[in-house]
């Protein structure tokens, strides 16, 4: 047997104790959490409520759907719903797009 280089491992099963339960957190919150570290650890901007109330009412006066001015803008649905939920890191070349477009200014009040 000396001519082996395995060595005898152990295994142990981890007691109650040790394991450290997972909180239940939907998909949603776990990305929540990872936006606002990466936004505190790097001081990445988010979407301001100004945004957010300026494409809604957007949206709202020229009675579209999200689908309907993301298809316009020729961007994805979920970055019109990340503008409006304030869940995602700010992208100035989406809010340039809907500006050029709509011919507005979605940083100052409309």
């Amino acid at each position: 047997m000396n001519h082996q280089d395995w060595k005898v491992l152990s295994w142990d099963k981890m007691t109650k104790q040790t394991k450290q339960s997972k909180p239940n957190l939907s998909d949603r919150q776990i990305k929540e959490i990872k936006i606002n570290q990466i936004t505190e650890a790097e001081s990445i901007k988010k979407y301001t409520i100004q945004n957010q109330r300026n494409l809604m009412d957007l949206r709202r006066d020229r009675k579209l759907t999200q689908k309907d001015l993301a298809h316009r803008c020729n961007l994805n649905i979920h970055q019109i719903q990340e503008i409006e939920n304030r869940s995602g890191i700010y992208n100035a070349s989406i809010i340039q797009k809907i500006n050029n477009i709509f011919k507005i200014n979605l940083n100052k009040d409309i």
